[in-house]
């Protein structure tokens, strides 16, 4: 899945690019929010994904503005479904029992 992440991440650099934010200065923006994510969530374990995200999405946020949209669009059953066709690709050539 790691390699799908580059595709999210180039649509997020093309998007602030298309805005008129130079290439090389959108990459690094883009870049830097991914490391900061992956950091925080590195030096708390215990807190769950979700939770970090809740903790920074508080109402009134441009986080929380931005997932309210991203909530009602079907992006994140995108993603689901195309775990679930990996997934069941793995299982068939694997030949282990599956679904």
């Amino acid at each position: 899945m790691n390699g799908w992440f580059y595709f999210l991440l180039h649509d997020l650099q093309q998007w602030l690019t298309d805005k008129g934010l130079p290439t090389a200065e959108a990459r690094a923006l883009v870049l830097g929010n991914m490391q900061d994510c992956v950091t925080c969530a590195q030096h708390q374990p215990a807190s769950t994904l979700k939770a970090l995200g809740q903790a920074i999405a508080t109402p009134g946020t441009f986080t929380a503005d931005g997932l309210a949209v991203l909530m009602h669009q079907p992006a994140s059953a995108s993603w689901g479904a195309a775990c679930e066709v990996v997934l069941d690709a793995l299982l068939t050539r694997s030949g282990l029992p599956g679904r």
